[in-house]
C-alpha cells in the first residue's frame, strides 16, 4: 500500500498556517521518502505547486517513515519553534512547512498528488474526496 493520502485540511474557513495535507504509511515497511513531491493541481492536470521533501531530517539522511507514521504538510510557514518530527512514539507524526502565504486546498476539483524519487505517481486524489474521506 505505501504512502496514502489520508486527508486534506482546507484553508477555508482556516488560514493557511492550518491548512494541511495528511499522509500515512499504510505499508508493512518503512518507507524513505526523500526527494518525494507533493503537487497540487488544477481540475485540468496543470501543475501548480510542488512540495518536495528533505534529503536530511534533522542531520539523518537515511531518515524513514515507519509502518502507521503520518505525515503532515502544512501549507503555511513554519511557527517559531515548530518541530518537524512530533514524536517519539508510535506512529510517529512528522509535520513539515510548504511556506506559501496563502491557502492552496480551495477548490474542491483540485488535485493532490504525491510522487517518489523517480517521479513515479504513488497516490494521487481529488480535494473533494479528501476532504470527505477525513470528516468520516
Amino acid at each position: 500500500m505505501g504512502l496514502a493520502l489520508s486527508k486534506i485540511m482546507p484553508g477555508r474557513p482556516r488560514p493557511s498556517g492550518l491548512e494541511s495535507v495528511h499522509l500515512v504509511n499504510q505499508g508493512v515497511s518503512p518507507l524513505q521518502i526523500a526527494d518525494w513531491t507533493v503537487i497540487h493541481m488544477s481540475s485540468d492536470g496543470r501543475h501548480l505547486r510542488y512540495f518536495k521533501f528533505p534529503l536530511e531530517l534533522e542531520g539523518n539522511p537515511q531518515w524513514v517513515v515507519g509502518p502507521e507514521d503520518v505525515v503532515v504538510v502544512f501549507s503555511g510557514k513554519k511557527p517559531e519553534g515548530g518541530d518537524t518530527k512530533q514524536s517519539i512514539d508510535r506512529p510517529r507524526e512528522f509535520r513539515f512547512w510548504w511556506g506559501l502565504s496563502e491557502a492552496i486546498w480551495t477548490s474542491l476539483e483540485d488535485t493532490v498528488a504525491v510522487r517518489d524519487e523517480d517521479g513515479v505517481v504513488v497516490n494521487e486524489a481529488s480535494v473533494r474526496t479528501r476532504i470527505e474521506q477525513g470528516k468520516k
